[in-house]
Parts: C-alpha cells; sequence; structure tokens
C-alpha cells in the first residue's frame, strides 16, 4: 500500500490553551502529519498573538486560517476540510480544540487504510481522566462480520475520513452552526462506504467531563442547564428536526416520532427545570419548527440570550 498524506483540521474558539495543547499532541504524532489546519472561528481571547508569540505560526505544518465571524463548530469544518481537500491530501483527521490525541492515535488508524470500503475511521473516545465515554460514539450491530468493527455514528473529536469521499458527499452543512453536524454527515459517509472503529487509537476530548447533570428520558438524554445555556439548546433541537425531516422519508412516522420527541423534552423542562419553564418550551418549539422548515436562525440564541440579560439590569 503506497503512504498517504493526512492532515489534521482543528476548529478553535477561544480556547487558546487548550488548543495548544491539541496542536502540540498533533505536532508529536508518532505518524507524523503532513499539515496542521487551524480554523479559528474570530476568536475573542487573542488566540493569534499567543499562537504567534509561541511559534506556531512559524512552523511550517501549520496553517492558520483566520475567519472574520463564529461560524460555529459546523461552519469551521467546512472551512477546514474544504482547504485540505483542495490542497490535495488524502485524508482529513478532525477534531475540536479540547481534543488531545495520544500520540500514536494517528499510526494505529492507519491500519484501516488498506480497506478500500472504509471512507473514515473513529477512534475510542475518552475523557480528561482517561475514562472511556460514549461522546456520540455509536457502533453497528454485528450481524454482517467485517475485518472491524463498524461505526454508525461517531462526533468529530477525531474522525478521520477519506478526502476523496468529500467528491461525493460534499461538506459538512455549515448552516448547522453547532450539534449533529457530525451525525448528518456520518449518515452521508454511510452511504458511500464504512466508518471503521480503530479501538486501540485513543483520543482525549478534556471537555466532555465538565457537562452539565443529564437525566435519561426514555431513550432521549436531557441535559440540566441554566436558562442562557439552554438558549443555545436551540440548534440540538432544530438540527435533530431537520435531520428527521430530510432523512426519514415516510412521513407517518417521521411526524409521530418528531411529536413524541417534542413532548418528552416538553415534559423534562416541566419535570426538572424551576425556572422560565414556558420560554424553554417555546425555545423546543421554535427549534422543531425551524428544523422542519429548513430555517436556520442561528442568530436567535444570541438574541435571545441578550434579552434576557437586558430584563435582569433593568
Amino acid at each position: 500500500m503506497t503512504s498517504s498524506t493526512n492532515a489534521a483540521v482543528v476548529v478553535t474558539f477561544n480556547r487558546k490553551q487548550l488548543l495548544t495543547e491539541c496542536v502540540d499532541a498533533l505536532l508529536h504524532q508518532s505518524l507524523p502529519l503532513n499539515a496542521v489546519f487551524i480554523v479559528d472561528n474570530a476568536s475573542s481571547d487573542g488566540t493569534k498573538p499567543y499562537l504567534q508569540e509561541r511559534g506556531y505560526l512559524e512552523n511550517p505544518l501549520i496553517r492558520y486560517i483566520e475567519l472574520s465571524q463564529n461560524l460555529g463548530g459546523a461552519g469551521g469544518f467546512h472551512v477546514g476540510m474544504d482547504a485540505a481537500h483542495k490542497a490535495g491530501f488524502d485524508w482529513v483527521w478532525v477534531m475540536d480544540d479540547d481534543t488531545e490525541p495520544y500520540l500514536d492515535s494517528l499510526e494505529i488508524m492507519e491500519r484501516l487504510k488498506r480497506y478500500d470500503e472504509v471512507v473514515a475511521i473513529a477512534n475510542l473516545k475518552v475523557d480528561r481522566l482517561g475514562n472511556e465515554t460514549a461522546d456520540g460514539l455509536r457502533l453497528m450491530s454485528r450481524s454482517n462480520p467485517t475485518p472491524y468493527a463498524k461505526v454508525r455514528f461517531s462526533s468529530f473529536v477525531g474522525l478521520l475520513i477519506r478526502c476523496c469521499s468529500i467528491d461525493k458527499i460534499g461538506l459538512p452543512i455549515s448552516d448547522f452552526f453547532i450539534h449533529r453536524d457530525d451525525t448528518e454527515y456520518c449518515m452521508r459517509l454511510r452511504s458511500i462506504g464504512d466508518i471503521a472503529l480503530a479501538r486501540e487509537s485513543v483520543v482525549a476530548h478534556k471537555e466532555v467531563a465538565r457537562r452539565q447533570k443529564s437525566r435519561q428520558i426514555f431513550s432521549h438524554v436531557f441535559y440540566q442547564k441554566d436558562i442562557e445555556g439552554y438558549c443555545f439548546d436551540y440548534y440540538r433541537h432544530r438540527n435533530t428536526a431537520w435531520i428527521e425531516q430530510n432523512y426519514r422519508k415516510n412521513p407517518i412516522v417521521r411526524y409521530p416520532l418528531l411529536i413524541i420527541r417534542f413532548l418528552c423534552f416538553a415534559a423534562a423542562v416541566l419535570a426538572f427545570d424551576v425556572d422560565h419553564r414556558w420560554l424553554r418550551i417555546k425555545i423546543l418549539a421554535k427549534a422543531n419548527m425551524d428544523g422542519i422548515r429548513g430555517r436556520f436562525d442561528n442568530g436567535f440564541p444570541q438574541r435571545l440570550r441578550e434579552r434576557l440579560r437586558t430584563l435582569r439590569s433593568v
């Protein structure tokens, strides 16, 4: 097998210390990378001068892309994967800035490239303490045996993607902004091949341990957040509804499932939240309706947060 070229794409926003920890791990991989694309989502914490002062931007392997506005994780991955693809790399390794791959992570994934049907390779996710987490990783059933475990969904936390797949299925949907962009992209990847799991390839997702307290509502996970945090759940619920609307073709199944999901999360608001219950349900309803209609009102959460802050200051 001829050697392939690998580029990493790291999307960052206002987490310069975590970013440098991620980049250091990438620059010291046992299988050296050919390039590291840093997509800076208009950070306001001095990320660029921080990188300059420490010499990262002088490293010939690093390609820094500074965006004029925050496009969210989805927009950042869209831009970064497009740049790596156009630069002619064979594989693109995508991750958030709070990801730190183990030093042999890429080398271990290399072993699965020999299977032509493999269009992407996922790795095992652990938290900051090294404990294994689900973190968006779901395996396929084992009914069709293959030399590797097949993945149904994987987050964009260390997913290695064959760049020629982009010619067939395109790039992540930048309008998603955040949440479920990786889920939707995995659905497209599986339409043309397999996503394989390299279980011995490990990446640490540091911020996963800081997530809010969660509760299980039937098959749905409900995170308890303050109202400002809940505003940003708009993206998750809207993008989920969009996926259901566009991928579940039978409306007799689709709409009852969407209604049941809405009722489950509305019930969770009434049962577990202690403030702004009616506003939370209105956010949930708007998110679902926007997803069904294909309306990407990405400025809504920030507008709502600013309105809430204004009301509190009066």
